[in-house]
């Protein structure tokens, strides 16, 4: 869902700029933790930590992408944590 936009960069924005330099922009999430990674070339690294730093910092959550996320979200069983 971080790649759904930021405040200064719609989803499109953010795909031709990864791109136009030919990187990788990955975005992980799990129930604990999330994480963000970007696969750029040496010259092209100031780009990637930027939109590293975008998607962190900034993202918007659509409203659309929030309400695919909750339909998805009543799908998945979760164990209780005494279970054994």
């Amino acid at each position: 869902m971080l790649l759904q936009g930021t405040a200064t960069r719609s989803a499109e924005q953010i795909a031709l700029e990864i791109e136009s330099v030919v990187a990788a922009l990955t975005v992980l999430a799990a129930t604990t933790a999330f994480g963000v990674s970007a696969e750029v070339m040496r010259e092209d690294f100031a780009v990637g930590l930027g939109l590293v730093a975008d998607v962190v910092l900034y993202p918007t959550f659509p409203a659309e992408a929030c309400m695919t996320g909750r339909r998805a979200s009543k799908f998945i069983l979760i164990p209780p944590a005494n279970a054994g």
